[in-house]
């Protein structure tokens, strides 16, 4: 388990946000790794992904 915290600045129109990442990385087994990642600005939560890797 890996768990990875950063921030993006992200253009939108003419500027720029600051987005909070959490991102968490599993690996189930040789073969398989799992990376969820959430987004927040200001302590809220403005979306979430994952994303399954396979060999």
């Amino acid at each position: 388990m890996l768990n990875w915290q950063y921030q993006l600045n992200l253009k939108v129109d003419d500027s720029t946000w600051k987005i909070n990442f959490d991102d968490w990385m599993f690996l189930l087994n040789d073969d398989m790794l799992i990376n969820k990642a959430t987004m927040s600005k200001f302590g809220f939560e403005v979306g979430e992904i994952t994303i399954i890797f396979r060999k």
